[in-house]
């Protein structure tokens, strides 16, 4: 897999994002109390759909943030400063170290199974 790879894949969850946020506006919109009334037992399945699609687009979000971090010390500076508007919108879970902390403890809870 090439960077252009995870680019236009990366392009995709963000068109299917926007679609999400689109679609949830709608819905909010549209929404009359008789209607709430008949989503009310869709709404955690609904609230579950809705984090997974936002936390993949999250993390291949920072995916692209490392993806495209210079190398050199003196130029990330201001790279992460340049991107500190798309960074603070992604959550501390969906980051390197959370995600790795995440994984080691899921492999520690597997082993204690074992």
């Amino acid at each position: 897999m090439s960077k252009r790879h995870v680019e236009e894949y990366y392009a995709k969850m963000y068109s299917d994002y926007r679609e999400l946020k689109k679609v949830l506006e709608e819905l909010q919109n549209t929404l009359t109390e008789e209607a709430a009334n008949s989503y009310v037992s869709q709404i955690e399945s609904i609230k579950e759909k809705v984090r997974l699609l936002e936390a993949n687009y999250k993390r291949l979000s920072y995916i692209i943030f490392l993806l495209n971090k210079p190398n050199r010390k003196k130029k990330e500076t201001k790279y992460i400063r340049s991107e500190s508007k798309k960074l603070n919108a992604i959550p501390e879970k969906d980051r390197e170290e959370a995600v790795i902390q995440e994984n080691k403890s899921v492999l520690d809870d597997i082993k204690n199974m074992i």
